[in-house]
């Protein structure tokens, strides 16, 4: 499972999964950070409108219309109903290159529920879901997910199983087993917080941990929040991830300030994974 994830709390968040060609928030830099990358990607996801998550949508575009690559390929930008931000971007790029672009350029409004297909097969597809950052701003994340296929519970323990199904015809291993969503992947964007079903299960997890301090969150206004990396990693652990990838860290704490909080936090949960996103560098995950 391969990634790469930036992100900077109040500056910049994309990831970027080659596997599924999609980037996920479009923050400044994406683009100058991704170079000729940008022609693998068939999809844009937008978790919110704020300026952090979609001011590299410009160059973004620009560089796929006119660097040296494929500058056919469609593109499509996922985003949630109705978010003004993002209509307003919208608006901006159509001015600015419309006229210009030589591919073709898809915006696509998406709900809370929505499936976004991913293979044309229908094993894998996107999730999305609501999370709770502003409360007067549509946000969500999203699960990618694959269907597979397991034993049925009163099979599993059966020792001749194997032989079972050696002998069975496909057409009738439908007796035997059943098909289930895996969750590969999940990514939150910003938030506070969520329902614990929507995340639970997910091999990987890549979430909001913007603070260390509370108080430091109760400076912030209202009308957004975020979580902190302690809440980051109790979320996770309620919810069964596997592999905890804590993001959108603010730069006001220095670095071995988190990683002493990291530490704690790997020391509570010793079966969680725990990989921190420091702020101003670039991760790829192999």
């Amino acid at each position: 499972m391969q990634f790469q994830i930036y992100s900077t709390g109040l500056y910049s968040t994309w990831i970027y999964y080659p596997s599924c060609s999609t980037l996920f928030d479009c923050g400044e830099g994406a683009a100058s950070s991704l170079g000729k990358r940008v022609f693998g990607i068939d999809r844009i996801c937008l978790t919110h409108g704020h300026t952090d998550h979609i001011a590299g949508l410009p160059t973004f575009i620009n560089a796929r219309n006119r660097s040296v690559g494929d500058p056919f390929r469609p593109l499509t930008i996922f985003y949630p109903e109705g978010d003004r931000y993002i209509l307003a971007m919208r608006e901006f790029i159509k001015k600015t290159q419309g006229n210009r672009l030589r591919y073709p350029l898809t915006w696509e409004e998406i709900n809370p529920g929505d499936s976004i297909p991913l293979a044309e097969n229908g094993r894998q597809c996107l999730e999305t879901f609501r999370t709770n950052h502003n409360p007067r701003l549509l946000s969500f994340g999203y699960r990618w997910t694959e269907k597979r296929k397991r034993l049925k519970e009163e099979f599993r323990d059966r020792p001749d199983i194997g032989t079972i199904l050696r002998d069975t015809p496909p057409a009738e291993k439908g007796r035997y087993e059943e098909t289930y969503s895996s969750r590969l992947w999940t990514y939150t964007g910003d938030m506070k917080s969520c329902e614990i079903d929507e995340i639970r299960g997910s091999e990987v997890l890549v979430t909001d941990a913007t603070f260390l301090d509370p108080e430091d969150r109760a400076q912030e206004e209202e009308r957004q929040s975020h979580m902190t990396m302690e809440e980051a990693v109790e979320l996770a652990a309620e919810a069964e991830a596997g592999h905890l990838y804590a993001i959108h860290l603010s730069e006001r704490y220095h670095r071995d300030r988190i990683q002493e909080t990291a530490d704690a936090m790997r020391a509570r949960h010793p079966d969680l994974k725990i990989t921190v996103v420091y702020p101003r560098r670039t991760y790829t995950v192999k």
